[in-house]
């Protein structure tokens, strides 16, 4: 009896994990993992997640916890299930959330490369790595009077995981990991989820 209720209330404790003691894998992030329902993953949490609006719908929705905890987690549902986990830390809040190998924001590529196998280096989607691109961006600024130095490209390192159906992709910049996500291979591979 007295077994039953302190297993009762170790898993209490592991279902309201705080982000900062979450750690991303190729199978999810701290007690969500991929593919869990949207219930057995608030569940998990000890939280509702905020609920479908605009763009979204039912079948496709990006969200966070309703709670306001962890902000830097999102989760992308399609079908109801959880298909990708998105860590973004320049939503504010604690910047220690880790992979299983301790790769986290600040990391260096090379830190990616010693920890992983099969690391994947390409330009993130969202910029245009090309010399040719980064010296007509150097021209516009010039025109508009912007003598800054334009920041380098994010690029995206990725690794795929054992069996090659999940993976991860760290969002890197001067060499450091900045932002990384956790997903079923088509939703990372995805340049926009639930459009």
């Amino acid at each position: 009896m007295r077994a039953g209720f302190l297993l009762s209330i170790a898993m209490s404790a592991f279902l309201t994990v705080p982000a900062a003691a979450q750690v991303f894998s190729f199978e999810g992030a701290g007690p969500v993992q991929l593919g869990m329902t949207v219930e057995a993953a608030e569940t998990a949490l000890g939280a509702k997640f905020e609920p479908v609006s605009p763009p979204f719908s039912e079948e496709c929705w990006i969200t966070s916890r309703a709670d306001g905890k962890d902000q830097t987690i999102q989760y992308v549902i399609a079908n109801g299930k959880i298909i990708r986990i998105d860590f973004f830390a320049e939503n504010g809040e604690p910047k220690n959330l880790k992979t299983t190998k301790g790769v986290g924001p600040g990391s260096t590529e090379d830190d990616i490369r010693q920890a992983y196998k099969n690391v994947l280096v390409s330009c993130a989607p969202y910029y245009d790595c090309s010399e040719e691109a980064q010296i007509e961006a150097a021209k516009t600024r010039a025109e508009h009077g912007d003598t800054e130095p334009e920041p380098p490209p994010h690029f995206s390192v990725r690794v795929d995981g054992p069996n090659h159906d999940r993976g991860i992709i760290f969002d890197t910049q001067y060499g450091k990991v900045i932002d990384f996500m956790t997903g079923f291979k088509d939703a990372i591979e995805e340049k926009e989820i639930c459009r």
